[in-house]
């Protein structure tokens, strides 16, 4: 098993750059523990969390995961566990719909001490992983890493470590600094040459242009560089991406009207890059006319009176349509949870149920909190509580609105927010960004007291969120 370069999503101001997930093909030469393909796939109507239990003999830095994916129409989240605390240590986000060995990097990484034990997993909505019986009635050893007897983990606890050991090998793994590959034969063939990219282009706004590009005879894994400028002899600007060989790149800030031109250059033979000329149109295109199958998201709603519509409970301010999840125009669709007026993060914490068909948990919590001058630690705990008890693979944490009365502190309060989603591998995302000023007070369009948008900045606010999370966790660009 060898780490592979290092693939991540970047989201700047709600837009997505490129995507994170690295498809490996049916039966890549491995290393322990996964020296095969999985020999089964369990069907099941329970979601269920499968992982293996394993333990460090030396320091070591875990980068991501990897899997053998066998149901080609869900996505997934992974999840890296400290199994003495039970506490999840950072996220991974599966997008592909390919099955096979797929990998993706974490969220952040972890150093992992010599001596500790972690569990890796990912969940899986309906069953539908992969499985090979008896497999670890023997511990395995790669390198610093031990797979110990029984290091098969799962669960059916939605949102919870996979504490139930078995020897079976669900076919996770991890990535981690210094991996190397097992020996092998070199091969007896050149390699097969990669063809040329075939580039299509389209202006989605006056300043953005979305690439894509496809060839059946790049592989997967390979890293672009994408150069564009507005000579044909001077492409200034360059971006690097590494896809697959069906992927592409989103040009941003270019100047409207402009013809521009583009070359991507496959790092193994830059001879065959070619050009295009592109010209940016202002206005949005056609989205796809089919969406795909995960539209609608559905989300658990989680919050106080901003996420009610200022309407006492999150029940009437659906009823009313003045909550924000009810002004959104169905690429994200309510699927539970639980909002109050007045509310802060330990009281949602301490209400809050599991909403088990919800794909994404998106918390706003904290307007609340400023005045009491909440601990960073308390604002985790509260948060990781929430985020647990709903059970959905995918927590988004969103920024708190402007507050007139405190607007230095809310600012910083949501400083705070972003930190703590990052250090637990959640998303951050401020939806507010039309509603406020410079200072962090209220916009006077949307200004009800200084505290509260009116019923027109909650359907803005949502909106933003649907575009949001359609992007972040469908991969669909909401027109």
């Amino acid at each position: 098993m060898h780490k592979l370069n290092k693939v991540f999503a970047t989201v700047v101001a709600g837009s997505l750059l490129f995507a994170g997930t690295t498809v490996l093909g049916a039966a890549p030469a491995m290393a322990l523990p996964q020296t095969t393909p999985a020999t089964s796939t369990v069907a099941s109507t329970s979601a269920t969390e499968v992982g293996v239990k394993f333990t460090a003999t030396a320091d070591v830095t875990i980068t991501g995961m990897r899997l053998f994916k066998s149901d080609t129409n869900k996505s997934t989240t992974g999840s890296l566990w400290d199994a003495e605390t039970d506490k999840r240590l950072t996220t991974a986000l599966f997008s592909a719909t390919a099955n096979g060995w797929i990998e993706a990097s974490f969220a952040k990484d972890i150093e992992m001490k010599a001596g500790d034990t972690y569990v890796v997993s990912y969940y899986a909505p309906k069953g539908g992983y992969s499985q090979t019986a008896n497999y670890f009635t023997t511990a395995k050893t790669e390198g610093p890493i031990t797979y110990p007897v029984n290091a098969g983990a799962y669960t059916t606890s939605v949102g919870r470590i996979p504490n139930t050991f078995t020897t079976s090998n669900y076919a996770v793994d991890i990535v981690y600094e210094g991996q190397v590959t097992l020996p092998t034969t070199p091969p007896t063939t050149p390699p097969v040459a990669v063809g040329t990219p075939i580039i299509t282009a389209q202006g989605s706004t006056s300043s953005t242009v979305s690439l894509a590009w496809t060839s059946s005879s790049i592989p997967a894994n390979t890293e672009y560089t994408v150069k564009y400028g507005t000579s044909s002899n001077a492409l200034a600007n360059e971006k690097k991406v590494v896809a697959s060989s069906g992927n592409g790149v989103t040009l941003q800030n270019l100047t409207a009207n402009t013809a521009y031109f583009v070359k991507v250059y496959p790092t193994a033979t830059p001879a065959n890059s070619v050009s295009v000329t592109v010209t940016t149109k202002t206005g949005t295109t056609n989205p796809p006319t089919v969406p795909p199958t995960s539209i609608p998201v559905k989300v658990a709603i989680v919050g106080d009176s901003n996420s009610t519509g200022y309407k006492g409970k999150l029940e009437t301010g659906i009823s009313t349509g003045d909550a924000y999840i009810a002004q959104v125009n169905g690429y994200i669709s309510f699927a539970g949870g639980w909002a109050k007026d007045g509310s802060g993060s330990l009281t949602m914490a301490n209400n809050v149920a599991a909403v088990p068909d919800a794909s994404v948990a998106i918390i706003m919590a904290g307007t609340n909190d400023v005045a009491k001058n909440i601990t960073e630690a308390a604002l985790e705990d509260n948060l990781q509580t929430i985020s647990d008890k709903v059970g959905a693979p995918n927590t988004l944490i969103l920024a708190i609105p402007p507050f007139n009365a405190v607007n230095e502190q809310a600012a910083e309060f949501n400083v705070t927010l972003a930190r703590i989603a990052a250090r637990n591998g959640w998303q951050f995302f401020d939806p507010w960004t039309a509603h406020r000023t410079a200072d962090n007070k209220w916009v006077a369009a949307y200004m009800r007291e200084g505290i509260h948008t009116n019923k027109e900045g909650y359907r803005v606010m949502g909106l933003a969120v649907e575009r949001y999370v359609a992007k972040q966790y469908a991969g669909y660009d909401v027109p």
